[in-house]
């Protein structure tokens, strides 16, 4: 019986000292993991070749859990379009993605900023052949498919990674979503 209290004692007394060091880590790391998910002047570039600066969005995001950050790419103080920061749910976790679209509403790119997908699998979710087939999109609402995408709306999701693929369609929709009811010219 002595025994059992003895290692109950111990796996205490480890367990906290483990999550002290651990919360330390955190509080330690999360300015520069904040800082690392900023775009910089090279990814800009690709996911809006005809933006020269960015200016961020003063759009009261707080309710939305979905878009994180909204920024509107321009060129010589004329607006050229949008990047919409957006969270979705993968399968182990948040997928991050950064959505460029044009005045139209149509995608640009798009660039997965993080994830923690399962590695050779949901983690093809990064591949420009599967980031590529949202380029031109546009409309209210993206649908993911199996096989190779006919309609317009669609696109055609990874084989063998389903939930990850529709974590990046939401993740577009959600981005779609905010462009149609607020951000569009005239809406």
């Amino acid at each position: 019986m002595k025994n059992h209290v003895k290692i109950g004692i111990i796996l205490c007394i480890v367990t906290t000292i483990a999550g002290v060091l651990l919360g330390f880590s955190y509080e330690g790391t999360k300015e520069l993991i904040k800082e690392n998910s900023k775009i910089d002047k090279k990814e800009l570039q690709a996911l809006m070749p005809e933006a020269t600066t960015v200016k961020t969005s003063n759009l009261d995001l707080s309710s939305n859990e979905y878009v994180k950050e909204i920024l509107e790419g321009v060129n010589n103080d004329v607006p050229c379009g949008y990047l919409i920061k957006t969270v979705s749910k993968g399968f182990h976790g948040d997928v991050e993605i950064m959505v460029s679209l044009n005045l139209e509403g149509s995608v640009n790119a798009i660039k997965i900023l993080s994830h923690s997908e399962t590695p050779g699998v949901g983690s093809k979710i990064e591949k420009k052949d599967f980031s590529d087939k949202f380029q031109l999109k546009k409309g209210d609402k993206l649908s993911l498919v199996k096989n190779s995408s006919s309609k317009a709306n669609e696109v055609e999701g990874i084989s063998g990674a389903t939930v990850s693929s529709t974590a990046v369609v939401n993740g577009v929709n959600e981005a779609l979503k905010i462009f149609n009811s607020t951000l569009k010219k005239g809406a």
